[in-house]
């Protein structure tokens, strides 16, 4: 795992984390070939797979899925949103080090601070902003409570979330809903907690917000917990 921070102290998410160093091991380096990403990891990396010409391979959650398409497709880069990052060349896990190292290696090779790098990121994907929230619900009745929810997002109807056309729905781990506008806005229960999880990656915080709400809403939990 690896946290990243920038020259004034602002915490640089797991997803533009992911996004600066698929730009920094394709501009840089001159890196080519796949990458993966768990399917709650951001869409900036189909954005810069379309500029450098390179496949992307969405897979559920948990680097347990990550690792072995990394090793099937020879793949550059592996992330998940948990902020687990693997390398081509490398052992096929996570490795916060070789992570740090290739971000001091961006800092002397771009000659910029990071707060600039993501900016000139930004030039290129659109802006992109992130939040997570973890719903806990009581542990003796979470086995129904979570079967009476993932029923609930089954039989949902809705063509739109937020007003934004759904154009389409993966279902095999959780429910993650992809929208027209090129955000996304995802529902998971936890196997091994009695949490909730909700995920969303849109163009504003607002638009972020407005996205968990609507999950939220739908599934009629209340409370709120840190991501």
């Amino acid at each position: 795992m690896v946290g990243i921070i920038d020259e004034g102290g602002r915490f640089i998410n797991q997803l533009q984390v992911y996004a600066l160093l698929m730009l920094y091991l394709f501009e840089v380096r001159g890196w080519r070939g796949p990458v993966v990403r768990a399917l709650n990891m951001t869409s900036m990396a189909d954005q810069l797979a379309k500029e450098f010409g390179v496949e992307v391979y969405e897979v559920p959650v948990g680097f347990k899925f990550v690792a072995p398409k990394m090793m099937e497709t020879d793949a550059v880069l592996g992330g998940e949103e948990s902020g687990g990052f693997g390398f081509r060349g490398h052992i096929p896990e996570r490795d916060g080090l070789l992570a740090g190292l290739f971000f001091a290696d961006m800092l002397v090779r771009y000659k910029k601070p990071i707060s600039a790098i993501l900016a000139d990121l930004e030039k290129r994907v659109g802006p992109h902003s992130y939040d997570r929230r973890d719903l806990r619900l009581p542990r003796e009745t979470y086995d129904h409570a979570s079967e009476v929810i993932l029923e609930t997002m089954r039989e949902l109807e809705s063509k739109t979330i937020t007003g934004v056309k759904v154009v389409r729905v993966r279902d095999d781990d959780g429910f993650n809903f992809y929208l027209a506008d090129g955000s996304w806005a995802l529902l998971r229960v936890s196997g091994t907690e009695p949490l909730v999880r909700l995920y969303s990656e849109a163009e504003s915080k607002d638009a972020v917000e407005a996205r968990l709400d609507t999950l939220q809403e739908i599934i009629g939990v209340g409370g709120e917990g840190g991501g």
